[in-house]
């Protein structure tokens, strides 16, 4: 209405648009919840590197296949990949995964999870835990690496991080929001 462009159309076809895609909707959900937004004002893939970490100190050496792809959709990341460790570099504090591509929503205790498909022993659980899973804190650009016991009662920051070379943490995937 101004004479500012609000869209454009390139001459392969794609659209580009200069606040976002509205959906027409009303603010209520299906289900009765809030809808805070109708816009999707985001979208970008990509690739980042995922190292293993110790909050004090250490970096793990990332092996030859460690790779790791992002999808953002609006305010949602999901990181899928391989994280493969070829260093014995120690790691000291609590264990956590470095190089999220983008840093979390700072909404206080509203965390990211993720899960592990398979371990080749890059990390390991200590005696009485069972599980290895991923937690993405608050204004964070890591996931803490935590092992849970079998009934979910109890957690751990600290799983063992082996020293060994060619070791991977396999299909990973993690998902939070910024």
């Amino acid at each position: 209405t101004s004479g500012a462009e609000r869209l454009s159309i390139s001459a392969a076809g794609l659209a580009t648009f200069a606040n976002g895609i509205a959906f027409t909707q009303t603010n209520t959900s299906a289900t009765g919840a809030t809808a805070t937004s109708a816009t999707l004002e985001h979208y970008e893939e990509g690739t980042c590197t995922l190292l293993i970490a110790g909050s004090t100190s250490g970096v793990k050496t990332a092996g030859s296949t460690n790779v790791a792809k992002y999808t953002r959709i609006g305010n949602l990341v999901t990181v899928t990949g391989t994280v493969s460790v070829n260093g014995s570099e120690s790691i000291v504090g609590n264990v956590k995964l470095n190089g999220l591509p983008f840093t979390s929503s700072s909404t206080a205790n509203f965390r990211g999870a993720g899960f592990v498909g398979a371990n080749s022993g890059a990390v390991s659980n200590t005696s009485g835990f069972t599980q290895i899973r991923f937690v993405v804190d608050p204004s964070s650009s890591h996931a803490l690496i935590v092992q849970v016991a079998a009934d979910n009662a109890s957690y751990s920051h600290t799983p063992a991080v082996s020293s060994a070379a060619n070791v991977a943490l396999l299909g990973i995937v993690i998902t939070y929001q910024v």
